[in-house]
């Protein structure tokens, strides 16, 4: 059976015999469907063809886009130069079609008249259209035509065209198996005059990296993308598509986290022979084969003019005994472990084979030397104790077997690393005017060649709290509390920022992370003017949001140009949530707990009085109601009066003391803790009133807990650094003039 394009029914006809055959004849172009079923059977196997031809236009409406859109066919996938494309052309309606050539310029172009929805050209393709050329086609319907609201139509179709003459035939003759420790012969044919070159490497590395054989002919006669741009009245048919550009990601140096003893425990396979220049079209290369057991992917490339090529081969290398030894990555001091000593017979006769193990460096080995037997292509195992030592260090374990009247060995390099990770140790001390001091800089419990150190010497006394800077400089997360605490010190203390951040070739970044902390607290603004934990979140965190507004409003003073529209949305986000009455359950002193208002109600109030925009109708509901809020909030509030100029109402609710209430540690919601809440204390007062005797007592406490605790969360460390920074900040901070001594020696 045939069908026929357009019609509601089949074309019959009947056949028969073993090799019968059926002729039939295409009088239209378009598509056609090649059924062929025993007589009475309900079921078919089918072939389908499109047949071309310059004799008629003919489609029909079930064949054609009316979206605007033309549907250009070819009857091939690809061409050689020389050959001739037939190109049908789909339309939606009849009319003058532009049909051009085009890569990145219009190589030739012509009209076409389109009569009943279709079109057809043929074109000669020829080495300027390599290695692709566009057909574009722009169908304008005539004024005649009102029955389609469609007033243009475009098409596009890529033609992929191919020069075989452009193509280096590249051979590879290799042996296809080899032992290890032995030197290969490669010959690579190519053609005489072209520059040859050849690589040899571990199939492992190559799988991992996911790298694949290059191909200069299939890089550089690519598929190239269209560059002209096209342009008519009508620039609505043709949308254009914005994308979005997405930021974020954390991290930070890594380094000096790594194991401190290095080794080349894996001895890569990988060989490059150099651009060689073939006269006669053959190349022979030797290629050292290492130790080593697995595959060696061969890789030559060749090129002459514009013409290229490339091949690849494999080389599978094994000896009569493969060691593979299942050795710990590293050691630290102390450690025992069993290693598995495999030995694979890849022979087809049974070995007798004499094990020895040789140790060096800081590990030893129990079982140093055994017999043992191994079937013929099987693999044996055995299990060796290993000790190492007390002191770190490098060491080496290496496998010794005799066999077949043979020596095979297996060498690995490893180290015994410390027990411990990276340590960091910061001390800090005066020297009084006119006198001298002596500072030592080594720490025995320090590996030697792992040390590093910074003296830092400075008239401020803040220094003495600047590791904490450099622990929020260098914190590798990224939400929007760990953001702003590490980029708000940054705004007062750019000095002691640079002195702890600089790079090795001496940069400071204190600016250019205030800046980058401002572009990511706008990347993560939703539409309710509140701010998102994470710059992937989909909901605002209240406490992150007040507490950027605050970074905010402090780096305007600082002289930071700050997008109007961003904070106006977080303070009218803030002046939204203050007018809510929700309550938390608050648990302090370990075992005890309230309700409360949230902490974040009390520090946006304070933030919008430093604002000028302090909503005071709130802030005296709590003040009648301090019941429901916690002992820092009642700090916040009354310095909240004191910024809106009520000095009498601050007085009045000023706590007289900060003890009595210590909140328990949260890491979520307001991230409190008690010393945070007193240091958040702290700063509403020295806000408030400067001269408050309580700031002297807070900051004494706080200076203990700063120096005495080992870890700390990143908002203890800001909000401390700040109350004790802007102490610090009353010394003097001229420039200090003198000699200092390292080891006897001046720096």
């Amino acid at each position: 059976f045939v069908c026929l394009p357009g019609d509601n029914h089949l074309a019959a006809s009947f056949t028969s015999g073993a090799n019968s055959y059926y002729d039939f004849i295409p009088r239209s172009p378009g598509n056609y469907e090649l059924r062929i079923a025993r007589p009475g059977a309900g079921t078919y196997v089918s072939t389908s063809f499109y047949s071309y031809g310059h004799w008629g236009n003919y489609g029909n409406s079930f064949e054609v886009n009316r979206e605007g859109n033309i549907d250009i066919a070819l009857d091939k996938t690809s061409y050689h130069t020389g050959e001739s494309a037939q190109v049908l052309f789909k339309t939606p309606f009849d009319g003058k079609m532009l049909v051009t050539i085009e890569q990145d310029e219009v190589i030739s172009h012509q009209y076409v008249e389109v009569k009943n929805r279709a079109a057809s050209i043929s074109i000669n393709l020829r080495s300027e259209h390599l290695p692709n050329a566009y057909v574009t086609a722009t169908l304008i319907k005539p004024h005649t035509q009102s029955n389609i609201p469609l007033t243009v139509a475009h098409g596009y179709v890529s033609i992929n065209v191919e020069d075989l003459t452009n193509k280096i035939p590249v051979r590879i003759v290799a042996a296809d198996k080899s032992r290890s420790n032995t030197k290969q012969r490669i010959t690579v044919k190519s053609m005489p005059g072209a520059k040859v070159t050849l690589a040899a490497v571990d199939e492992g590395i190559l799988q991992i990296t996911g790298f694949k054989t290059p191909d200069p002919y299939g890089y550089f006669y690519a598929k190239r993308a269209l560059e002209t741009t096209a342009n008519d009245i009508y620039p609505f048919l043709l949308p254009e598509l914005r994308g979005n550009k997405s930021t974020g990601g954390d991290g930070f140096d890594l380094s000096k986290r790594v194991n401190p003893l290095p080794n080349k425990r894996v001895k890569l396979v990988a060989t490059w022979s150099g651009i060689t220049d073939s006269k006669s079209g053959d190349l022979v290369f030797d290629v050292e084969i290492p130790p080593f057991s697995g595959e060696i992917r061969l890789m030559a490339v060749a090129y002459k003019d514009n013409k290229f090529g490339s091949a690849d081969a494999k080389i599978t290398v094994a000896d009569p005994i493969v060691i593979s030894t299942g050795l710990p990555r590293f050691l630290s001091p102390g450690d025992t472990a069993y290693v598995s000593v495999n030995l694979t017979n890849t022979t087809e006769k049974s070995a007798s084979a004499q094990v020895r193990i040789v140790t060096e460096g800081g590990i030893k080995s129990i079982n140093n030397s055994y017999s043992t037997s191994i079937a013929a292509n099987s693999e044996n195992r055995n299990m060796v104790k290993l000790f190492a030592g007390n002191a770190p260090g490098t060491a080496k374990y290496t496998v010794t077997v005799s066999a077949f009247g043979e020596t095979f060995k297996d060498e690995i390099d490893i180290t015994v690393r410390p027990a411990a990770s990276l340590q960091k140790e910061a001390k800090n001390g005066v020297i009084e005017g006119g006198s001298s001091a002596v500072i030592s800089l080594s720490n025995a419990s320090f590996m030697a060649a792992s040390e590093s150190r910074t003296l830092v010497v400075s008239r401020s006394p803040v220094l003495q709290f600047a590791e904490h800077l450099e622990y929020l400089v260098q914190y590798p997360h990224g939400c929007t509390e760990q953001i702003v605490s590490a980029a708000f010190p940054q705004l007062y203390f750019s000095d002691i920022s640079e002195m702890v951040q600089k790079d090795e070739a001496g940069r400071s970044f204190a600016n250019a992370n205030v800046q980058e902390a401002i572009r990511s607290i706008k990347m993560r603004q939703l539409y309710s003017g509140g701010l998102t934990l994470w710059e992937s979140g989909g909901q605002e965190h209240w406490w992150a949001s007040t507490y950027a507004t605050h970074f905010l409003l402090e780096a305007k003073k600082a002289g930071y140009d700050i997008d109007k529209d961003l904070l106006n949305n977080l303070l009218d986000y803030l002046k939204a949530k203050v007018k809510q009455r929700n309550y938390v359950t608050y648990y302090y002193n370990r075992n005890q707990n309230k309700r409360i208002a949230p902490k974040e109600m009390a520090y946006s109030l304070f933030v919008l009085a430093i604002a000028n925009k302090a909503d005071i109708s709130t802030m005296n509901y709590y003040k009648q109601h301090q019941d429901e809020l916690a002992l820092d909030s009642r700090f916040l509030l009354s310095a909240a009066y004191a910024i809106a100029c009520d000095k009498q109402k601050f007085r009045e609710m000023l706590p007289s003391n900060f003890s009595g209430e210590e909140a328990n540690p949260e890491s979520g919601g307001s991230f409190a803790s008690a010393m945070r809440d007193e240091a958040v204390a702290l700063y509403a007062i020295m806000e408030a009133d400067p001269g408050n005797p309580l700031i002297g007592t807070m900051a004494s406490h706080l200076s203990t807990q700063l120096k005495g605790r080992r870890y700390l969360s990143t908002q203890e460390r800001a909000f401390a650094f700040l109350c004790l920074g802007k102490l610090a900040k009353q010394a003097t901070s001229s420039t200090v003039t003198g000699v200092v001594k390292v080891d006897g020696k001046t720096v």
